[in-house]
């Protein structure tokens, strides 16, 4: 059994410097098939670590498809991964959907799932959205991504992911959005 990474999270803020995109990519691959990620290192909270350099792109952009016949459907990705386990503890793939565009989370085992998860841009509003489903890798849920929510990306600078342990503790997950509007331009 799979021990959950929730517990070493359980009340903290969490930021990080970029992971090898390599790594982060096949870890990502495990969980998305279709999809690539970049990811982030997670191993003190924001409080006792040392600032790091901030990564010029934190968000990795990977297309696939099917043979020549068929258009290519691409995905702009950044995840968390512990440093300490190598688990990942977040990744978010934004695509383009029907109308517009809809953010995928990959969240962590050890989860109040009733309590979905609160998704807010620097210091704005909180939008609570549904956790729709969880298997052995983790837990997931769909952002839809309105014209409001794509400008306040593209000012902002925090991505904020909040969830809530199955022992009651938020847990409040931060990624950079250095680098998002020229990653949207191209997917």
């Amino acid at each position: 059994m799979r021990k959950s990474p929730i517990g070493m999270f359980r009340g903290r803020r969490w930021h990080a410097a970029l992971l090898s995109g390599a790594f982060a990519a096949a870890l990502a691959a495990a969980a998305w098939p279709t999809i690539h990620a970049g990811a982030q290192d997670v191993d003190k909270p924001a409080d006792e670590a040392a600032p790091a350099p901030p990564n010029p792109q934190p968000w990795t952009i990977a297309c696939s498809g099917q043979g020549t016949a068929g258009d290519l459907v691409c995905a702009m990705t950044q995840g968390l991964i512990a440093k300490n386990t190598g688990q990942r503890v977040l990744s978010v793939a934004i695509s383009r959907a029907a109308s517009g565009y809809v953010a995928r989370l990959s969240l962590p085992h050890g989860l109040n799932l009733p309590e979905g998860v609160q998704v807010w841009i620097d210091d704005g509003t909180r939008a609570h959205h549904v956790i729709t489903t969880a298997d052995q890798n983790g837990s997931y849920a769909s952002v839809p991504l309105d014209a409001g929510m794509i400008a306040a990306m593209k000012k902002g600078t925090i991505l904020n992911v909040l969830v809530k342990a199955a022992s009651g503790d938020e847990v409040n997950f931060q990624l950079s959005l250095n680098g998002f509007t020229t990653a949207l331009a191209k997917i």
